[in-house]
């Protein structure tokens, strides 16, 4: 590409200035700045390849745009709500690995868009670890990570999660782990965790409540590659206000669901779904409840093919199943 200044711009623009354009117009990655309060490894105020970032109380969106790299978001101790005004608190750009902590249990996380934002240009390879010990409170999702067409596994362990649309939107083809006490996506056509993986292990851990507007957990696992792909739901508390509590929509899967408290779904309780052939169902539940259709549905095999190979399916309730239409399918 060749870029003609007039006279007058030219004497005015350093090299360097010159250079930073061009990459901008040809679309060359290039690293943004660090807000001011934060500090890097190697002392630019810039995120690169392989740096350690600490941002104690940064004020503004962090963005990552380099691999292998770790940031560390408020202070060990001590109550310090942060809080990002200008958007997300931190924007993720380009592949390879990126680790975020986020301290201490005492704190608030607060950000006007996406408490931790990705969404990329075209499928890379990507490995995203997050660990948030403070809580999150987001005006748009709390963790949001869409690589359509890329790979790489999402791990996620966190305190509290609220936002205004969706808790934890995933879309990966990986394995991806979600460890989380309690997660509301307030909007009335969101969930608090929706994934979307075509990997081949889900994993989805609760020790408080899930509460979504649409769905608390909906999860989509079409691993269409040879061999099965395995989904494991361990959780307490899960409502799904206008829709389902837990709905899973797999290809060829093993699915185990265990919940320990109530699964209220304001169309159905539970809807799992296992196409593949010698796809399992098992599902160990106290109590579930509905307003209008399903307590619980399952359904393997995929109905269409000839002959139909339905695989195992065992459901087993300690407490009561409560629904309009079907109580257990």
């Amino acid at each position: 590409m060749t870029i003609n200044f007039q006279s007058s711009l030219r004497n005015q623009l350093s090299a360097c200035s010159v250079i930073a354009i061009a990459w901008t117009l040809t679309g060359v990655a290039h690293a943004q700045s660090l807000p001011e309060n934060c500090e890097d490894t190697n002392g630019n105020g810039v995120a690169e390849d392989g740096e350690q970032i600490v941002c104690p109380s940064p004020e503004d969106t962090i963005h990552l745009d380099a691999a292998d790299v770790s940031l560390t978001i408020g202070q060990p101790s001590g109550n310090y709500d942060i809080d990002i005004l200008t958007g997300d608190g931190v924007s993720l750009k380009n592949g390879g690995p990126k680790t975020i902590n986020i301290l201490n249990p005492g704190q608030v996380f607060r950000t006007s868009g996406n408490g931790i934002h990705f969404v990329p240009g075209s499928a890379i390879d990507m490995d995203v670890m997050i660990n948030a010990e403070a809580d999150i409170f987001a005006e748009s999702d709390g963790i949001s990570i869409s690589n359509w067409s890329g790979t790489g596994d999402i791990t996620i362990n966190a305190g509290d999660i609220f936002a205004q649309q969706t808790g934890i939107w995933l879309i990966t083809d990986g394995d991806v782990r979600i460890d989380a006490d309690n997660v509301t996506g307030a909007a009335e056509i969101r969930s608090a965790i929706h994934v979307v993986n075509h990997g081949q292990f889900t994993s989805i851990t609760s020790s408080g409540s899930l509460n979504g507007g649409q769905e608390g957990i909906d999860l989509q696992n079409f691993h269409l590659k040879d061999g099965k792909s395995q989904v494991i739901v361990d959780v307490n508390d899960v409502n799904g206000a206008a829709g389902v509590g837990i709905q899973i929509l797999a290809a060829a899967a093993d699915i185990s669901v265990l919940s320990r408290g109530q699964v209220y779904g304001g169309d159905s309780g539970m809807v799992l779904s296992a196409d593949g052939d010698n796809s399992t169902i098992s599902v160990v539940a106290s109590d579930v409840s509905s307003a209008i259709n399903w307590g619980i549905f399952t359904q393997t095999g995929d109905p269409y093919s000839s002959p139909v190979s339905y695989g195992a399916i065992d459901v087993s309730v300690s407490g009561t199943v409560t629904a309009p239409s079907y109580g257990v399918t």
